[in-house]
């Protein structure tokens, strides 16, 4: 299983334990070895890089076995095993050989026994944009956390994901538009969502949409007026039910309620505004362009949900 690494931020080649606290590595490794007393814990390489907001880390083992912990802190971390093996120390045990993979959510910890010469691939997605890719894209998301198959998987060796990853890996992000980044990264996000088993998956998304046109009808209007104003009276209206019916509809489907759907929908294009920057001026014109006259509810809001200020998504785009 081969990923070609070309372009890199970073490369060190056999770093100590002790050396990797001074690399911009964020946490996400530490070695139980003490590395005063051990001359065995060795990587051979460590390799990163920063594309939009996706961080990759290409770590290969030296010639022993050692035990490590990978947490996720902040973001959502996929962990590819590329070469030899990993197992992880503790209740589920899991065991990850060389082509498999395991989805890791914000704090979670793999602590793990890594085989010598063991290699693995971390692909480091912040919140904010998989909450927002798994929306763009149609899945199901009832609650504000996503659920994922905590099991072992099968990385695919071939079709558009191995592609992306690759493409991405080859590429420098400075010589790449802003814009198309932007697309890059929904695109992998996507793909990676459907690998990773996404509990509630696309199919099952589709289904409840096919079988629930109230829903359908529901998202149908918000999207097609997502710059006006929209009662609840206005949404019971199209689907021709009371507003106790709608409040039962939206709740027994998509735990929401009317209020926080619509909501929830307008603060989605004002990120896709935001991070695209499509004529964006200022967050202010944003905000008020989607109805929310309150600035600092809007943004206290919009931090609740994508995960940082509206300010800071129009700076990462490079205002």
């Amino acid at each position: 299983m081969t990923f070609e690494f070309l372009d890199y931020d970073s490369k060190t080649l056999k770093p100590s334990a002790k050396g990797l606290k001074h690399l911009t590595f964020e946490g996400y490794i530490s070695d139980k070895r003490n590395p005063e007393h051990s001359q065995n814990f060795r990587l051979n390489t460590l390799q990163s890089k920063k594309f939009g907001d996706i961080t990759f880390t290409d770590l290969e083992r030296g010639p022993y076995e050692c035990l490590s912990t990978f947490e996720a802190k902040e973001d959502y971390l996929l962990q590819i095993v590329i070469a030899g093996t990993s197992t992880e120390q503790g209740n589920l045990n899991r065991l990850l050989e060389e082509g498999d993979c395991i989805f890791m959510k914000p704090g979670e910890s793999f602590i793990s026994k890594d085989s010598n010469n063991c290699r693995k691939l971390m692909v480091h997605m912040p919140v904010g944009l998989i909450h927002q890719t798994a929306l763009e894209f149609e899945y199901f998301i009832p609650f504000d956390n996503i659920a994922f198959d905590s099991n072992v998987k099968s990385f695919p060796m071939h079709g558009p994901l191995f592609n992306l990853l690759n493409d991405i890996l080859k590429q420098n992000p400075d010589q790449i538009s802003k814009r198309k980044i932007f697309h890059y990264e929904k695109l992998i996000v996507s793909e990676i969502l459907e690998v990773s088993g996404y509990f509630f998956n696309k199919d099952l998304y589709q289904n409840q949409w096919s079988d629930n046109s109230h829903i359908r009808n529901i998202y149908t209007y918000i999207t097609n007026n997502i710059t006006s104003d929209i009662s609840i009276n206005d949404l019971a209206s199209i689907c021709k039910i009371s507003r106790k019916s709608l409040y039962n509809v939206l709740d027994r489907e998509l735990g929401l309620t009317p209020s926080s759907y619509v909501r929830r929908l307008k603060l989605n294009k004002a990120y896709y505004d935001l991070k695209n920057n499509i004529d964006v001026r200022n967050v202010t014109q944003v905000a008020l362009k989607y109805g929310f006259t309150n600035l600092g509810r809007f943004s206290s809001q919009y931090r609740e949900y994508i995960g940082e200020l509206p300010s800071q998504t129009l700076g990462n785009c490079g205002r």
